[in-house]
This record gives C-alpha cells, sequence and structure tokens, in this order.
C-alpha cells in the first residue's frame, strides 16, 4: 500500500519523532498458523467481523483490503463495507461494527491522540473503540500533568503497550511524509500534520509568483 514507505508501527510515534519510545511492548507476533489453531480450538472458524472504511481515503481503503485478505485466510468471515462519511458514522454511534481502517494526523503532544483516542472517558474513544482501562486512564492524566519529557515518555511507553496487548487501535504503520512543489509557489511551509493547508502553513499562506 506504501510502497515500502515509512515502516511498521509499534505505536503512535515512529522513529523519526522525538516521542518515540523503543520501550513499547509490541503486539502479538504475526503468526496465521496459530491463529488458525487458535480458532479451530475455540470453535469459532467463521466468526464473522463487519469491518469498515471511508471512501474518501484509497490508502485506508487498501489497507481494509488487505487486512480483509489476511483475516479471511485465518478464518474469520469479513464482511468489507466502503462507505460515506455520514453513513459510516452511524455504524460507529450505534456500534454495528468490529473493526475500521482509520488514519491518524501528527500530533504535537502525545495527549492529542491519548486523550481523545484512548481515555475511556473520551467521545471519540465512546463512539469508536468504546475501550475502557482504568489502568490507562491513569496513565494518560499522570503524563498529562508531568513536564519531564523522559518520564512522559516513560508513561507512554507503558500506555501503548497496554494498547498493543488489549488492542483497542492496532498501530499498522507509520507513514512518511512526503511533499512536492513547484519553483514559482513562494512561502509555501509544509505542515507537520500532512495536511496540504493549516494554520500558518501551507497553501494557506503561499502564492503563486
Amino acid at each position: 500500500v506504501y510502497y515500502g514507505r515509512g515502516n511498521i508501527a509499534k505505536g503512535y510515534y515512529g522513529p523519526a519523532s522525538p516521542w518515540h519510545s523503543d520501550g513499547v511492548k509490541s503486539w502479538p507476533e504475526y503468526d496465521p498458523e496459530k491463529a488458525k489453531f487458535l480458532l479451530k480450538k475455540a470453535k469459532a472458524i467463521g466468526t464473522p467481523i463487519i469491518f469498515n472504511s471511508n471512501n474518501a481515503y484509497p490508502l485506508m481503503q487498501q489497507t481494509a483490503e488487505l487486512c480483509e485478505a489476511m483475516w479471511g485466510e485465518v478464518g474469520f468471515k469479513v464482511k468489507l463495507g466502503i462507505y460515506d462519511a455520514a453513513p459510516l458514522l452511524q455504524q460507529r454511534r450505534k456500534g454495528e461494527f468490529h473493526a475500521e481502517s482509520m488514519g491518524g494526523s501528527y500530533r504535537f503532544d502525545p495527549d492529542g491522540w491519548f486523550s481523545r483516542q484512548i481515555l475511556s472517558t473520551s467521545a471519540m474513544t465512546q463512539g469508536q473503540s468504546r475501550f475502557h482501562n482504568e489502568r490507562a486512564d491513569k496513565l494518560i492524566v499522570e503524563a498529562r500533568q508531568t513536564v519531564d519529557q523522559q518520564k512522559r515518555l516513560e508513561l507512554y511507553a507503558e500506555l501503548d503497550s497496554i494498547v498493543n496487548e488489549e488492542l483497542p487501535v492496532m498501530y499498522i504503520q507509520n507513514a512518511a511524509m512526503m511533499q512536492a512543489g513547484v519553483t514559482n509557489l513562494m512561502n509555501y511551509q509544509p505542515g507537520v500534520s500532512g495536511h496540504p493547508s493549516s494554520s500558518q502553513a501551507g497553501f494557506r499562506a503561499a502564492w503563486l509568483a
């Protein structure tokens, strides 16, 4: 999907980020034969999975198609749905899905991710994964109140290790941010989040000479 660019993600932040931590315990190793064995042992071959993706993002769709094939290979019965934003939001609110192929933009501070997508009281968490882990909540609050970056890195490493064990979110890919431009585009500054236009960056502050 990404043509060999970026890296396999073991946590929210990739190796190029100052918030990357080597202390994150990875998710379970890819082992389709073990997965087949566990499904058979649990008499769960053919278990249905409703797997959704937004049709506005080809990378998400292509990732979903790969996951659909891999999950189907080990014995799940995957129903992949590609939807517009409105019906996708309705399914999220009703909880009528098991997984969704999603993406996240870069956050300058980790709290911008964890307090939205992992904290159990967050509206986004309640509307998507429904994840609730008391230890994870405590780590997020403690990290938010800590000014020492090394200490925060340790807290977030433990937090991402919990995420990788319980899998409310499965980190798959840290994408490389790529930009292209022309010589007569003046004052263009790439936005760190990857969006073509953001506050004080992107096309918003640029002009053609």
